[in-house]
């Protein structure tokens, strides 16, 4: 029996413990909730932009115990105890990870964030009122959760969207002062002042050409700044491929998330494709230049929560950035491209033709080099 098997039988019996309560629905959220749980599988860009549902979650439950439960790979990030949240490893994949919430005392109020699949994680561990978004089409997701409030029906970042679930009619913006960094084993940062240029993405279609990452490097070295490599480690390939010499250093692969959270804090720039690197520069004020391909500038970018991030984007139009398709759910408003590197008709051109210029001219611009 796999590990995600033994999850779904586990988390099964436990529902059916609690069926009744299905029947016998509260009518009214806890108005001051003692215990917050936020819970999600969501990757690190994604991850991130949840910051603004902590900030306004702690902006109106100053005095509530908050809990996040997400992927045990994040949790690096979370030792800072930003906002007062503690973080719980979690995930589906692995059936022990049920019992590390499970045996948290009972939670007032769950949000499941996006996914509403874990409505039913929230409903096991006996939460006692669970809030979420509402799918485009009902379905058993749905039948665990207390309140269910719509996807805005206007465009929105995923960070103010998220925002939403807190119930907060706050307007707030980060203040970096609350995600302290977080503790990281000690490594050699570059020589300042230098650029991060990370190459790697979730697919293929996101990755700028390798010749413009070598010739964005030796532009920023002539410069004056130090331009250093980012991968992970299933990545070194696109690093090998843009400096096949070696000409300049490489942190591809070698670092956890708390070190790479201090390389781009000290950094004066990062360059990236849209990535959830790009996530952890909002958050370290880091100016930053995120390159769109097939992704939205609109669902990834500020929004008002980081309004007063550095934070920059580049993307060329596209005929294929139209799918609407947000978390299984069809939203309007939303447009992406949905492709991936076998389906893409026209072979990833939206990221190959985001010309070098203008991404060069943009680097200049943010690091207040004059135009020649």
């Amino acid at each position: 029996m796999s590990s995600r098997t033994g999850f779904r039988l586990i988390q099964l019996g436990a529902i059916l413990l609690r069926a009744p309560r299905l029947i016998f629905k509260r009518r009214q959220q806890p108005q001051s909730p003692k215990r917050i749980l936020v819970i999600h599988q969501l990757l690190l860009g994604d991850a991130l932009m949840a910051t603004g549902l902590l900030a306004h979650l702690r902006d109106k439950y100053p005095d509530a115990e908050i809990d996040v439960a997400g992927p045990p790979f994040l949790a690096g990030l979370y030792q800072s105890k930003p906002y007062n949240v503690s973080f719980i490893g979690f995930t589906p994949k692995n059936w022990r990870s049920f019992f590390s919430i499970w045996k948290q005392p009972n939670y007032d109020l769950a949000l499941p964030v996006l996914d509403n699949r874990f409505s039913w994680t929230a409903f096991a561990i006996g939460a006692r009122w669970i809030k979420g978004f509402a799918n485009t089409k009902t379905n058993y997701k749905d039948i665990p959760f207390n309140e269910l409030i719509p996807i805005p029906n206007q465009a929105t970042s995923i960070t103010d969207m998220m925002s939403l679930l807190s119930g907060s009619h706050s307007t707030l913006t980060f203040d970096p002062s609350q995600w302290p960094a977080p503790q990281h084993k000690t490594f050699e940062l570059p020589s300042k002042p230098y650029v991060v240029l990370h190459l790697g993405a979730s697919t293929p279609l996101k990755f700028w050409p390798s010749e413009n990452w070598l010739r964005l490097a030796k532009g920023m070295e002539k410069l004056g700044f130090t331009p250093v490599w980012s991968a992970g480690p299933n990545e070194l390939a696109l690093v090998q491929a843009a400096d096949p010499c070696g000409k300049f250093h490489s942190f591809g692969g070698k670092l956890d998330l708390a070190q790479l959270w201090h390389l781009i804090e000290n950094a004066t720039l990062l360059v990236s494709p849209d990535t959830g690197i790009t996530h952890i520069a909002k958050h370290t004020a880091t100016p930053t230049i995120a390159l769109f391909g097939p992704g939205s500038e609109l669902l990834a970018g500020r929004g008002e929560f980081f309004h007063d991030s550095p934070y920059h984007t580049l993307a060329t139009n596209i005929v294929c950035r139209n799918h609407h398709n947000f978390f299984k759910r069809d939203v309007t408003w939303v447009q992406h491209c949905k492709h991936n590197i076998n389906t893409c008709p026209h072979n990833a051109e939206c990221i190959k033709s985001l010309p070098f210029d203008r991404v060069y001219q943009e680097c200049c611009k943010l690091l207040g080099i004059p135009k020649s």
